[in-house]
């Protein structure tokens, strides 16, 4: 059976500005490569297709995007107003109800799992609807019972009793076509349409990947992360984009760079612009093509960015 998927990436990005004042959150760039880019990769790895994206927030920058790509994704942008994950699936009802399955995912993750095993157990399932987790690094954000893996709430914000476990919900959902019939022109949230299907006596579900990795890059601290991920080895590496890792050095430098230029720079500096100058001893950079420094007093923790310079600590 094959299964469509549908990228989120109409998101504002507050919390990158200033990087998202000039560049929608889906095109934010990690490891040279744009999160819309490695969204549609991964599913595409997994056999998911054909694949629509929606956009918003500088929908022509998205637009352009498709059109590099051969337009070989569909495009839906919705205006006047943002409308949520509820809306996005209502503006897409067509192009969604085109397969038995569908999978949404979040253009502002980064994962690495089993997810066709996932795909595939929830296929021979029941379930009208299916969220994709790992186990909590925290308290977590979705609630579960761990015996039916019935999905439960969010902690927190829903009063629940019995046997119940949590875990963090890595933006990926399954569906089947029937949900379209739940949601209406009015939902933004996805969450209460979770709940709709659930009043209606359909089951939603949750699948724990016990295995991989993921990580959201909504975040400063999130997105340099995960290039600090990448040269420790934790993620699995992006060819192209991520020669010139120097596992024993702690750094990824440009080809051209001879090693006095690389001993300059401390741990975990990730260095996409040939062009840049490190300072001695200065760690935890990461630094994007036409990246700008600033005179500021530290110069360690820091996205550099064409448009400014972003602390991850602050």
């Amino acid at each position: 059976m094959r299964m469509r998927g549908f990228v989120l990436a109409a998101g504002f990005g507050t919390r990158l500005r200033p990087l998202t004042d000039h560049l929608p959150k889906a095109l934010v760039p990690f490891a040279g490569i744009p999160l819309l880019e490695h969204a549609v990769a991964f599913l595409e790895k997994n056999d998911v297709a054909p694949i629509g994206i929606n956009a918003h927030y500088l929908p022509q920058t998205i637009e352009g995007w498709v059109r590099d790509h051969q337009a070989k994704y569909s495009l839906f942008v919705e205006l006047p107003e943002i409308r949520g994950t509820g809306g996005a699936l209502d503006v897409a009802r067509e192009f969604l109800s085109g397969d038995d399955t569908f999978l949404i995912a979040n253009a502002d993750i980064v994962t690495r799992f089993d997810i066709k095993s996932k795909i595939n157990s929830f296929e021979a399932s029941d379930d009208i609807c299916r969220l994709i987790a790992f186990p909590p690094s925290g308290r977590g954000t979705i609630l579960y019972d761990p015996q039916t893996m019935t999905y439960m709430g969010t902690p927190g914000k829903d009063e629940v009793s019995g046997n119940v476990a949590s875990a963090d919900f890595i933006g990926i959902t399954l569906y089947r076509k029937e949900f379209l019939e739940l949601i209406t022109g009015e939902d933004f949230s996805i969450i209460p349409v979770w709940k709709r299907a659930q009043n209606h006596g359909m089951r939603v579900s949750v699948a724990i990947a016990d295995d991989g990795f993921w990580r959201d890059l909504g975040t400063p601290l999130a997105l340099a992360q995960a290039h600090f991920d990448l040269i420790d080895g934790l993620l699995p590496p992006f060819p192209p984009s991520c020669a010139g890792i120097d596992f024993q050095r702690k750094g990824r430098f440009p080809e051209v760079w001879e090693e006095e230029r690389k001993a300059l720079c401390g741990p975990y500096c990730w260095i996409d612009d040939p062009s840049f100058e490190p300072q001695p001893g200065e760690s935890r950079l990461v630094v994007f093509n036409e990246g700008k420094r600033y005179n500021r007093h530290n110069n360690n923790g820091l996205l550099i960015t064409p448009w400014g310079e972003i602390g991850i600590d602050d």
